[in-house]
């Protein structure tokens, strides 16, 4: 159970044999007390993520705070915010409305550098497999070893406060500059690097109806010097959700996530010549790669179980940001690292390289039915 089904696939051998099916979602064996909290193994929702979770009113929508929010370099992963394999984690009991979690994953990898897949799982730690993108056969696009992660919050009748701090050990990176020259060159060993989050969380209920959540999150990845110009892994984020509830069964939900300027940028599609040429990487450090979206959603409950909504959304990207709109399979995404005709981006009017990724302003509309068994 702690273990990811689905194909085989290592750095010298592909499969198709699925070894077990009960691995998609949160899936955990353990023990628990209501006086001593709980102990378990497998698969699960890691602390950081669930920690603000109830702050996020547009889950699963577009929109998502999870496009921004533990999003660090603005791709369709959502590096602090996933699910996390082979751990082991404990949840305390309720001390008048104090608690506490905290988890450990192994990075059950047998290479220094974390560019092995990890034993017994299917895809490198972050997700994808070696040679994914094009890339040179390895896990070197943000796999890592250990993961620690952890919360606390206290909660009332009106107020609920949360901090959380997550840790990924040598996260390897190295095929964000292919050597220091132009052209595919060997990677930079020294792009790997553990990287950190702390987030700070605070939920108010007023009299009004009116449930307003705020988060400020900062994250960091600790490269040597010479790399920081490259570094867009390094930034801070803000979050802010307003819910109003109109009746006992509509209401209304503003959301604006705000990603600040990252420590660097590597270079994307159509923001350098040639991105994995470290000359122009240098030029793109202390770039514009901010940007905000804005999310607005109406919801009407039928009954207990049956609900619907109609979710707006929108991200403005500044010239160097690549956020998207439906971060870690929330939604469609929209970004073209797939396109492989130049003319069809849809962004550029002249034409030429791909013009969709970096600097995009997308924006869309879904609606949708939920029922909850």
């Amino acid at each position: 159970m702690s273990a990811t089904s689905g194909t085989t696939e290592t750095n010298s051998n592909t499969s198709n044999n699925v070894k077990g099916g009960l691995t998609s979602r949160n899936t955990f064996i353990g023990l628990a007390g209501s006086d001593w909290g709980a102990l378990k193994i497998g698969k699960s929702d890691a602390p950081y993520k669930t920690s603000t979770g109830r702050m996020n009113p547009f889950l699963g929508m577009i929109g998502d705070y999870s496009v921004v929010m533990g999003n660090t370099g603005g791709d369709n992963r959502v590096e602090f915010g996933t699910r996390v394999d082979h751990a082991i984690w404990y949840e305390s009991p309720n001390f008048d409305g104090m608690t506490f979690n905290v988890l450990l994953s192994p990075g059950q990898n047998r290479a220094s550098d974390s560019s092995n897949i990890p034993a017994g799982e299917s895809d490198c730690a972050g997700g994808n497999i070696p040679g994914s993108g094009a890339l040179p056969a390895a896990c070197n696009d943000g796999s890592f070893s250990n993961l620690y992660s952890a919360n606390v919050a206290y909660e009332n009748q009106m107020l609920y406060v949360t901090g959380a701090y997550e840790m990924h050990k040598k996260v390897n990176r190295t095929s964000d500059i292919l050597g220091p020259g132009p052209g595919v060159t060997p990677a930079d060993p020294n792009d790997v690097a553990d990287e950190d989050a702390a987030k700070i969380g605070a939920q108010f209920k007023l009299p009004t109806r009116t449930t307003i959540s705020a988060i400020f999150e900062n994250m960091k990845r600790h490269v040597q010097d010479y790399l920081q110009p490259q570094n867009e892994r390094t930034r801070s984020g803000y979050w802010l959700a307003v819910v109003q509830q109109l009746s006992p069964t509509d209401s209304l939900n503003f959301g604006w996530a705000h990603a600040n300027k990252a420590k660097g940028d590597p270079g994307q599609h159509n923001t350098s010549n040639n991105p994995l040429d470290v000359r122009n990487v240098i030029q793109n450090a202390g770039v514009d790669n901010s940007a905000n979206m804005f999310t607005v959603a109406w919801k009407h409950q039928i009954d207990r179980n049956l609900s619907t909504y109609a979710t707006w959304a929108e991200t403005l990207n500044h010239a160097f940001a690549h956020y998207d709109l439906g971060a870690g399979g929330r939604s469609v995404t929209t970004d073209c690292h797939d396109a492989s005709n130049p003319d069809a981006s849809g962004f550029d009017p002249n034409g030429g390289a791909p013009k969709c990724w970096a600097g995009g302003k997308m924006q869309g509309v879904s609606v949708g039915v939920k029922y909850t068994f």
